[in-house]
């Protein structure tokens, strides 16, 4: 039987918000311009293709995302993913993004979609387990929806 992960999920770097922050201060631009956002994504997956929507939204630090596992656990059924910025940043996972991609996909049983909004825009990825490397899909996105095709 799969267990869900215990506490609030928080992912960051102290060095890179600490960095973040001093360029914010340096510039005097508030530090609220550059915060990553998170979505959790809820939709289907059929054969070929796949269709979400943004459901909860949460805002973390520069380079820091947290969401509530207790709301991913209850609904894991209809979540297929989540969606996240990555401010000034390119839109390709990171090495944190990856971990906890995994962590999910083991623990929902399930492939998941990582949907990363960068300076290069959109790019979305399938973790299909949580052995193998994400796999990148074209997708676009139409309103507060996101639509694409498998791998």
């Amino acid at each position: 039987m799969r267990s869900r992960p215990k506490g609030n999920i928080t992912i960051y770097s102290e060095q890179v918000n600490a960095e973040f922050e001093k360029v914010c201060e340096k510039y005097q631009r508030p530090v609220r311009d550059i915060n990553e956002q998170c979505w959790i994504l809820m939709g289907h997956r059929g054969r070929w293709s796949w269709g979400c929507k943004y459901d909860l939204h949460t805002e973390g630090k520069p380079a820091a995302v947290a969401f509530d596992p207790d709301y991913v656990w209850e609904n894991r059924d209809k979540i297929i993913g989540w969606a996240h910025t990555h401010p000034n940043m390119e839109a390709s996972p990171s090495n944190t993004d990856d971990i906890t991609m995994k962590a999910w996909c083991n623990s929902l049983g399930k492939p998941l979609l990582c949907c990363i909004d960068g300076k290069d825009g959109l790019r979305s990825y399938w973790y299909m387990d949580d052995e193998s490397q994400p796999i990148e899909v074209r997708s676009i996105r139409i309103r507060s929806k996101i639509y694409g095709l498998l791998p």
